[in-house]
C-alpha cells in the first residue's frame, strides 16, 4: 500500500512540473528572433492573447518567449534560430493549455501582419 501511494505521489508531482506547451518560429539569426519577441512584447502581445481567451486584458501568468539558451536542433534547421512561445505556469494554470498556445500563435501571426503593413 505504501509503495503504491508513493508511486502515485511521484507520478502526480511529475505531471505537475511538466505543464509546458510551446510553439516555435524560425529566423535567420538569434537577433531577429529576439527583436521579433521584443516587438511583440512592446506592442501588447500578452494582453492581446488574454483578450482572445476571455475578453480581459491582463497578462497570462506563465506565457512568455525564449530565443536563446536552449538546444534548437529539434525546432529549426541548423542555420536557423527559433523564437519559442512557451506557456509554463508556476501554479495551477488559470487557462487550458489547449487555448493559450493556439491563441498565442494567432496573435503572433496577426501582429506580424500588422507590423508588415505599418513599415
Amino acid at each position: 500500500m505504501r509503495v503504491i501511494l508513493l508511486l502515485l505521489i511521484f507520478t502526480l508531482a511529475g505531471c505537475a512540473n511538466n505543464f509546458r506547451q510551446e510553439a516555435f518560429f524560425c529566423f535567420a539569426s538569434e537577433n531577429k528572433a529576439r527583436d521579433t519577441a521584443n516587438y511583440l512584447i512592446d506592442n501588447g502581445f500578452y494582453q492581446r492573447v488574454r483578450f482572445l481567451i476571455d475578453g480581459e486584458t491582463a497578462s497570462i501568468q506563465g506565457l512568455g518567449f525564449m530565443w536563446a539558451g536552449f538546444n534548437h536542433s529539434d525546432s529549426c534547421d541548423a542555420n536557423e534560430f527559433p523564437l519559442k512561445i512557451i506557456y509554463e505556469p508556476d501554479q495551477t494554470p488559470a487557462f487550458d493549455r489547449n487555448q493559450v498556445i493556439p491563441m498565442a500563435k494567432l496573435t503572433y501571426s496577426a501582429m506580424l501582419r500588422e507590423r508588415g503593413r505599418s513599415n
